[in-house]
């Protein structure tokens, strides 16, 4: 029989003293196990540890994800060849910062649709005559049926876009397939989260969301030739030209998969309410 005052105690206090991600035996004076790094974690979870467990890991301007976020404008190289090179305890690795972009981003498209999204059809159509408005609608409800599977598609977009640098750089073989998804897993995320909070912060506003929706194209097209301008240490004039070729390739690679994605959502139905409505402003 335990002693009364032993049952009263928290199941946690009454375990042995090992760390809970790794095993390892430790001190009872230690804060960090010297097997894994984690810190080790007594407490019952509460609003307040629970609070400052986010603070500490997100707020704190010490913590890795500000530091990769900042590093990410001012020296992307930094992060992502080190990565690749074998950093990792400086910035957030690449598949947690892709993962937090993915979780920013699905969170956006779920507000989006859930309370905006009706709004700015109404806000788009009333600029449209009553011919069009049908293929309006059809393309509205096609464009939230994609919106739901915008984490596979974002998702899918990476190794594609690893293909075309790859190929933008053929000759230079400073970097392989593999750390080219390593490159946009970064670069990709970083201008995924910063264009998911931008839509956050302005969807309360058709106009404002607008100009976001506008200048948001325009960040990928200048952040990614900086990127490899960093990490390839080009000079401007090589960037320019590397730019041009990777978007020949682009274009060459999309037109191909355009072709073959509207033949398929033709296949699947997914187009007839477009083509429907196609064929009834044609009559009218």
């Amino acid at each position: 029989m335990l002693p009364s005052t032993e049952k009263k105690r928290h199941p946690i206090t009454r375990q042995k003293l090992l760390c809970k991600n790794c095993g390892y035996p430790l001190k009872q004076q230690l804060v960090y196990c010297p097997s894994c790094g984690a810190k080790y974690i007594a407490h019952r979870l509460t609003p307040r540890n629970l609070a400052e467990d986010f603070s500490e890991r997100f707020l704190n301007l010490e913590n890795t994800f500000i530091k990769t976020f900042i590093s990410l404008f001012t020296q992307p190289d930094d992060v992502i060849d080190g990565y690749i090179t074998g950093v990792r305890k400086r910035y957030t690795d690449a598949f947690n910062y892709f993962a937090i972009a993915l979780a920013i981003a699905g969170f956006y498209a779920f507000f989006y649709k859930q309370f905006f999204a009706e709004t700015y059809y109404d806000w788009f159509s009333s600029f449209s005559d009553d011919a069009v408005d049908g293929q309006t609608r059809a393309s509205f409800d096609l464009s939230n049926k994609i919106q739901d599977y915008q984490g596979v598609l974002t998702f899918s977009m990476i190794p594609l876009l690893a293909v075309i640098s790859r190929l933008t750089f053929l000759k230079n073989k400073k970097y392989n397939y593999i750390e080219h998804l390593i490159i946009y897993l970064y670069a990709y995320s970083h201008v995924s989260l910063i264009t998911s909070v931008l839509y956050i912060l302005t969807m309360w506003s058709s106009v404002l969301f607008l100009v976001t929706s506008t200048l948001t194209t325009v960040f990928p097209v200048l952040y990614f030739p900086y990127v490899f301008k960093k990490l390839y240490h080009l000079n401007t004039e090589n960037t320019i030209l590397k730019t041009l070729l990777s978007w020949g390739i682009s274009i060459m690679i999309f037109t191909v998969l355009s072709i073959a994605g509207m033949f398929i959502a033709y296949k699947l139905g997914l187009l007839d309410e477009v083509i429907e409505e196609v064929k009834r402003s044609q009559v009218k």
